[in-house]
Order: C-alpha cells, then sequence, then structure tokens
C-alpha cells in the first residue's frame, strides 16, 4: 500500500494553494479527518454537517454541501484504488484576500481535499499524562491551529500510544487526537465539557446520540487525573479509529495512575450501536 498522498484544491487535482491564503497565513479555517473503507467513506452526511457547523463558528463564507459530498466521494474512490483503506482530510479556509488580520475581501472559501492511503490499526491505548497546556480556545470548532496537539505529540514518550492533554486548571481534556470517555462504577458516562477545551468532534457527538438511543446517563463534568482511579473504565473516540479502551494513564515516567484489564461493558454496548469499520459486526 502506498503512502503517497493525493490532493486537491477546488476541486482541481494537483493544485497548489496560493501563498496568501489566509488557511496558510493565519490558521483561519477548519478541517475534518473522515475514515476510508474500500473506497467509501465512513458517516460523509454526519461529517459534512459537522464541517459546515464548524465553518459557520468562523463566519467562513459557506461552500456547496453537495459539491463537498461530491469531492469527499470522489477522493474516498481514489484512496480505496490506490489502497483500499485510508483518510481523507477536507479543510476550509477563507480563501484569499485582505492584509492583516481582519478578513476583509473573501468572498470564496477555499476547499483543500488530501487522501492517503494508509493502514489504521485501532487497539487498546496506553496514554501518557503530559503537563498542563493551554488547550482552552475561542469555541470548540476543529479549527486549523493545532499548535496544543503538534507540541502534545512532539510530547508523547515512546511508549505511549497518544497523549493525555489537561488544561491549565488540572482538568482533562482529551487525547491527542480524540475525545475521552470515562465509565464510572454506576456505568455513567462522563466527557469533559466544551468549555475545558473538548473538541466539539464528530465521533464525540455519535457517542452521545448512541448513548441517547441506549437509555445510557451521560455528563458532561470536568475531570482530574484522581478521578479516573474511580472509574471503572476510559476510552478514546474518533471518526477514523472508532471507541478505544484505555489500558493505562501514567506518567511521563511510566508510572501507572490509572489502569484497568478490559473495557467497560458500556463501551462494548456503545461499539455495537455505532456503525462504524473499525468495529466490526461483533464487537
Amino acid at each position: 500500500m502506498t503512502d503517497t498522498a493525493l490532493h486537491w484544491v477546488d476541486g482541481t487535482q494537483g493544485a497548489s494553494v496560493p501563498a496568501d491564503d489566509r488557511g496558510l497565513l493565519y490558521g483561519d479555517g477548519v478541517f475534518r479527518s473522515l475514515r476510508v473503507d474500500a473506497g467509501v467513506v465512513d458517516d460523509l452526511d454526519g461529517q459534512v454537517g459537522h464541517l459546515l457547523a464548524d465553518a459557520a463558528a468562523l463566519q467562513l463564507p459557506p461552500p456547496d454541501a453537495d459539491r463537498l459530498r461530491n469531492e469527499l466521494e470522489r477522493a474516498g474512490q481514489a484512496v480505496g484504488q490506490a489502497g483500499g483503506q485510508g483518510i481523507v482530510r477536507i479543510t476550509l479556509t477563507r480563501g484569499s484576500g485582505g492584509h492583516g488580520y481582519a478578513p476583509s475581501g473573501c468572498q470564496q472559501t477555499r476547499r483543500i481535499v488530501i487522501g492517503r492511503p494508509l493502514i489504521i490499526d485501532s487497539k487498546s491505548q496506553t496514554l501518557a499524562l503530559l503537563q498542563p497546556l493551554p488547550t482552552r480556545g475561542v469555541h470548540a470548532a476543529k479549527h486549523l491551529n493545532r499548535l496544543v496537539q503538534v507540541e502534545a505529540a512532539r510530547l508523547k514518550p515512546a511508549w505511549a500510544d497518544a497523549s493525555l492533554l489537561q488544561n491549565l486548571e488540572g482538568h482533562l481534556v482529551c487525547a491527542t487526537q480524540s475525545n475521552i470517555f470515562a465509565v464510572n462504577e454506576a456505568e455513567q458516562l462522563i466527557t469533559p465539557p466544551l468549555s475545558d477545551g473538548a473538541l466539539r468532534g464528530r465521533m464525540r457527538a455519535r457517542v452521545l446520540d448512541a448513548a441517547a438511543s441506549l437509555g445510557l446517563v451521560v455528563r458532561e463534568a470536568s475531570l482530574k487525573i484522581d478521578d479516573l482511579a474511580q472509574c471503572r473504565g476510559l476510552f478514546c473516540a474518533s471518526s477514523v479509529r472508532g471507541l478505544e479502551a484505555v489500558n493505562l494513564v501514567a506518567d511521563g515516567h511510566r508510572a501507572p495512575l490509572a489502569n484497568w484489564d478490559d473495557a467497560a461493558d458500556v463501551q462494548k454496548q456503545l461499539m455495537r450501536r455505532i456503525a462504524h469499520p473499525a468495529h466490526g459486526s461483533g464487537a
């Protein structure tokens, strides 16, 4: 399977992004990463809906939803032909126009689609708790400024699968590339609120919807590392990898802070309910 990325700019394959693009200059845009299996993009309508909501939060000129779907489907098919499985990323920027931070003169949102064939190996996760980072943003949209996540990836110890982020108040926020859900002794789900800096992720929304349909209790509440020791389990939720159990949370020296032998039954119920390629039919 090749790891060569395919890309399209405003629908044209191989086109370049102008040097004055505001996404490049200021991170003025939003993005989503979508999983592809056998050329089919997972949760396409849901992902486009969340992408457009994030674009509206930044007041980007509204792109055409049908055009986005068509371009993402085409990219997914190309990924399928190249390797079968992979990721399609869609980035919307405010485009070109104006001088300085004020977005004057920007008439059209720029669409940048990247398709990358790769093998996605979902498995239980070992998380390294990082020192507090400034994770709070102006809103929970998946905007292009991912410097906190870049720093989290850089600081991740080699033994960990991902970093576990906490904000400056010591509240847990998310893993490097996923939202987190804790399961307490009463089998209730607890997930960090957006106000703590959590991302308004698409899989986060799917978990919340699935939990409601199963009659499970979900609370958006601040979590600290000491709270995890009282929980039955913790899992990560991402659109690319689905729901993955966390088996260990440790500090930077690999000293255990919380660990679990198996995914909580609540997670297994959610995996059966959420139609995601990583979960299969027997989750």
